[in-house]
């Protein structure tokens, strides 16, 4: 699903408060910039976009 980047922050800030299965480890700034920097949209490959 394609996020804005601010909305990923806050939600990875509400998960951090979490300590179960779906937060099982912290997803710092530092990793959150290398996904977002390294990422490709896909294109041309089958996929389907939906746009949040």
């Amino acid at each position: 699903m394609k996020v804005n980047p601010d909305e990923l922050r806050e939600r990875l800030r509400i998960r951090s408060k979490q300590f179960d299965a779906n937060a099982a480890f912290p997803i710092t700034e530092e990793i959150l910039a290398s996904f977002l920097n390294g990422f490709e949209v896909p294109e041309g490959e089958g996929e389907i976009v939906i746009k949040y």
